[in-house]
């Protein structure tokens, strides 16, 4: 009887050895692929943290239901925010959020869910403090900073806090239009004479989108101010040169203190 016990204890511990190499290998699989089924969503989220973190935009492609009406639902849009088990997405120049097959809440209940980096390669930057005579000032200087190393540039995002100081009294009323223009994952705070973004998840196109909406409702910035700033520049190809090569390329007064080529969106 005991050497009976002693061989069925070995079989169940045979079984969960199988079961967790089976699915530590579909996981790792998943991970690598990065297509998730649906109900894996929170290893999705994992997966697109990894990559936002290393400085990549990431598109999704989803399959699965719209939730309001029940009809099929497939498509790409570009992430713009991931947590809680819900990706937030641009999809045809709007915002939806996609979830589980499961979801009620989001617009899309997902069967499954597949990432990809939006382009091959990132130029991680580190800035120090800086002060221009406008916004548009401060978007031409990370704008030209970023040509000097990249030639085939997807986009050059921006992390850190900018402030402006205004000319001209302001309204609340614009809070709502830098919101909209900034997207997920930024914030403004409103003075009379100023404004400050704390930016995580921005670029250079959105702060002269916003330079524009300013100066069309006739408001004159006297001065753009930055905090230590990390700028990503995203490259549509490979860099094939060194980081040392790179750094060549900067001049002084860029006051550059870091630089980093990332050539994988995980690793």
């Amino acid at each position: 009887m005991a050497k009976k016990n002693i061989f069925n204890i070995g079989i169940i511990l045979i079984a969960i050895i199988l079961v967790t190499m089976i699915g530590y290998r579909y996981a790792t699989a998943e991970t690598e692929s990065l297509e998730f089924s649906g109900p894996n969503i929170y290893r999705a989220i994992y997966a697109y943290e990894i990559m936002n973190e290393r400085g990549f935009e990431v598109n999704l492609v989803f399959e699965g239901k719209w939730t309001d009406t029940g009809e099929n639902a497939q498509g790409t849009g570009t992430v713009l925010k991931g947590e809680e088990g819900t990706f937030t997405i641009k999809y045809r120049e709007q915002e939806i959020t996609v979830g589980g097959p499961t979801s009620g809440k989001e617009h899309i209940a997902a069967g499954s869910i597949k990432l990809e980096p939006a382009h091959s390669a990132v130029v991680k930057l580190g800035l120090t403090a800086r002060s221009s005579d406008s916004l548009d000032m401060l978007v031409k200087e990370l704008d030209t900073l970023a040509e000097t190393l990249v030639s085939d540039i997807h986009n050059t995002g921006i992390s850190g806090s900018i402030m402006l100081d205004s000319e001209t009294l302001l309204k609340p009323t614009i809070l709502q239009e830098i919101d909209n223009i900034l997207g997920p994952g930024n914030e403004v705070e409103f003075y009379e004479t100023g404004l400050v973004f704390s930016i995580n998840n921005a670029d250079t196109k959105d702060l002269a989108e916003i330079a524009n909406m300013l100066r069309l409702n006739n408001i004159e910035i006297a001065k753009a101010a930055t905090s230590r700033m990390t700028v990503l520049v995203r490259a549509d190809e490979q860099i094939d040169k060194t980081e040392d090569e790179l750094s060549a390329n900067v001049p002084e007064t860029a006051n550059v203190y870091s630089l980093k080529i990332i050539k994988k969106s995980v690793q």
